[in-house]
Formats: C-alpha cells, structure tokens, sequence
C-alpha cells in the first residue's frame, strides 16, 4: 500500500512483529527506504526522530496499541482515543504542514478486529 507513496524512512519499535511490519515495504522499496529501530515504548524518541526530518519527508512509524497514540498525540497534539491490545487494523495518516498544522486520517485495512 505504502510503496507508491514516495516513503523514505520508516521507525519501528524494537519488537519482532514491528520489524516484520515493515519488511515487505524495504524489500520493494530496497534502498529507497531507511528502516531504523527505536526502543520499544519510547515515545519521546520516536517523536524526535520524526521531528528531526526534514519538511515533505514521507515517514511510516510502526508502533503498539499503547504507543501510537502519544505518538500521534505528541507530534500533532490530537488524541485518538485507546486502541485496544486486539486491535490490528487500524492505521494514522498524519500530514503535517510547514506551519506545524496537522491532519489526520483514520483509516481500517484488512480484517477487521
């Protein structure tokens, strides 16, 4: 789904499944697409890290039911409420402007859970 998008960067938590998420994406996108692991449940370093990048850069954040919230919280300053520990089909697309306006997009792919 992601591999037309122009994606360039792609932040993980250090779990196995959060990896795995990603891997059919490096495997289109090869070295297109950097791929770089955060701590599991660190947050703070997970919104660094999208910070830091550069205006227009398209990034993909992997994280956990507990985790994707702050995240989005913490980048954009909107809550999305709890996604429950079953829950796998949800997906965020946040686009932040260059005045730091942010949108979000709830989207549900697959199955639903």
């Amino acid at each position: 789904m992601l591999t037309g998008s122009g994606i360039s960067t792609a932040y993980h938590s250090g779990a196995v499944r959060a990896r795995r998420t990603l891997e059919p994406l490096k495997q289109k996108l090869g070295d297109a697409l950097t791929v770089e692991a955060i701590g599991s449940g660190d947050v703070q370093r997970t919104v660094a890290a999208v910070k830091s990048r550069s205006i227009g850069d398209i990034i993909a954040v992997v994280g956990h039911s507990d985790t994707v919230g702050p995240i989005i919280e913490g980048l954009s300053g909107e809550s999305i409420g709890l996604i429950g520990p079953n829950e796998f089909d949800k997906l965020f697309v946040l686009f932040i402007d260059p005045t730091d306006k942010a949108t979000l997009l709830r989207l549900r792919y697959g199955t639903a859970t």
